[in-house]
């Protein structure tokens, strides 16, 4: 077991993603860009800008992890919040 301390906590950023209103593909916004649904594309060869912003599953518990071992902290991954 590791003996860290978790002294140095950094708060994890949350994640909005951009899901497809045809295929309901989830994409994050950085993997999107401007882009058009490469789903819908590869399958119908349409390219489809219609899309929904969804928040991740872990907004609203804040998630923090330890900067010196990579642990989990607090939040929904340990119950510990």
């Amino acid at each position: 077991m590791e003996s860290c301390r978790h002294t140095t906590l950094v708060l994890a950023k949350v994640e909005v993603k951009r899901r497809c209103c045809k295929c309901h593909l989830s994409l994050s916004t950085e993997e999107l860009g401007d882009s058009f649904c490469p789903e819908c594309f590869e399958s119908s060869g349409r390219r489809n800008y219609d899309f929904e912003d969804i928040e991740d599953a872990s907004v609203g518990e804040p998630r923090y992890f330890c900067e010196d071992c990579g642990a989990a902290v607090g939040g929904a991954s340990d119950g510990s919040s």
